[in-house]
């Protein structure tokens, strides 16, 4: 009859719909859970060997993990994040690199917290793998006296 086939939709969509609630109610109590999770538990290891720069985050799997040839790494470079929350506030930096064949920079580490430590880490990776250090546009940099 008519009205069966009408209430057969309906249990059926009520279903569905009670289906998707529960995935969506999921996905916003899972993915946070996760991201502090990974933020608790994580590290960051860089590799650099003769003829390759590796980053890796983990134990927990995360966006970010790269592998770069030595010749496809055409310069490192730091920049500060953002802008300070407060004028004493704390400001952290993150190291990017340029790559062959990319439009625009990677960035590489993020939430570092020292400008100098920052330019320490371009400089070893750079003399590493033996790329010359060249100005980019905006970078960190240590005035001279």
């Amino acid at each position: 009859s008519p009205g069966m086939r009408f209430e057969t939709r309906w249990l059926h969509g009520s279903s569905a719909s009670t289906e998707g609630w529960i995935m969506g109610t999921l996905l916003v109590s899972v993915i946070p859970l996760y991201v502090t999770l990974a933020g608790l538990v994580n590290t960051t290891r860089i590799r650099v060997t003769e003829g390759s720069l590796r980053v890796r985050h983990g134990p927990i799997p995360w966006l970010g993990n790269r592998t770069f040839q030595r010749d496809d790494v055409l310069q490192l470079f730091g920049r500060m994040d953002g802008a300070p929350m407060s004028p004493n506030g704390p400001q952290t930096c993150s190291l990017w690199a340029v790559a062959r064949g990319r439009p625009s920079p990677i960035r590489l580490l993020r939430g570092l917290h020292s400008a100098v430590a920052t330019l320490l880490l371009e400089r070893e990776i750079e003399l590493a793998l033996e790329i010359p250090d060249r100005r980019v546009q905006g970078e960190l940099y240590l005035k001279r006296r």
